[in-house]
């Protein structure tokens, strides 16, 4: 009787443990997704990218909470997209290959990231665009560096928040017109789906340059709550470089 108490004790001690273990564990998993940041698989491995956590997958597009980063960015008008895209990268490529105040030549980093702003119709865009290229980590600010200062005044070294974005994928070249096409059927997307989603703007990375004419990846990106003016705000400019 006394062996059975004992064995019985034993049984139950050993249950206890187990439960701990597998708490624990789940705790460790729900800590390992809140903490796991990763970067899009089509980034190359010489090039920085910005950091993103991947909420949800589903067959047309994700969530994804991307990490606050530094950014250099530059807004740019004309009457045609593909032309402010040109004249805005060539400006963010100069910057990265030494036109700054250090006259040092930064790592370049993928994707260059465009906003537009939508007019009402959804089938046209006004003519000031905002481009940006994502800064090396080096100067995230996680390692005590300072990106250097741009010598442009029309580029602005700027912070942008944590946020979460819904993200769908698209190949072939960004112009305006395949832009707003695929924006559109995102926005058919999101709306059977009951998301709601920022409905006055659209950002797209693209991810390789125009001279390469094949197996070509963009992304286009919709804010994941409306917020009006959001987008003017989510820029906040780092005149010092602090955190």
């Amino acid at each position: 009787m006394a062996s059975m108490r004992v064995t019985l004790l034993l049984v139950l001690v050993l249950g206890l443990a187990v439960q701990g273990f597998a708490r624990k564990g789940k705790d460790h998993d729900r800590h390992r997704r809140r903490s796991h940041w990763e970067r899009s698989k089509y980034c190359p491995e010489d090039r920085d990218c910005p950091q993103f956590r991947l909420e949800k997958k589903y067959d047309e597009y994700s969530i994804r909470t991307f990490r606050s980063a530094r950014w250099a960015v530059t807004e740019e008008m004309d009457e045609k997209y593909e032309i402010a895209y040109l004249k805005a990268t060539a400006r963010l490529r100069m910057y990265l290959d030494g036109h700054n105040d250090e006259h040092d030549s930064l790592k370049h980093t993928t994707p260059v990231v465009a906003h537009m702003r939508v007019n009402r119709d959804s089938a046209t865009t006004q003519k000031n665009y905002t481009f940006a290229m994502y800064l090396p980590d080096r100067y995230q600010g996680r390692h005590g560096h300072r990106a250097p200062a741009p010598l442009d005044p029309s580029i602005q070294i700027a912070k942008w928040e944590r946020d979460t974005l819904f993200v769908r994928p698209f190949p072939g070249f960004a112009t305006e017109a395949t832009i707003l096409n695929q924006m559109n059927e995102f926005v058919d997307v999101l709306e059977d789906d009951k998301r709601d989603y920022e409905e006055e703007s659209v950002w797209v990375a693209v991810y390789h340059p125009p001279t390469r004419l094949w197996d070509r990846h963009n992304e286009i990106l919709m804010e994941a709550s409306p917020r009006k003016h959001r987008c003017a705000k989510r820029i906040s400019t780092l005149a010092d470089g602090s955190s």
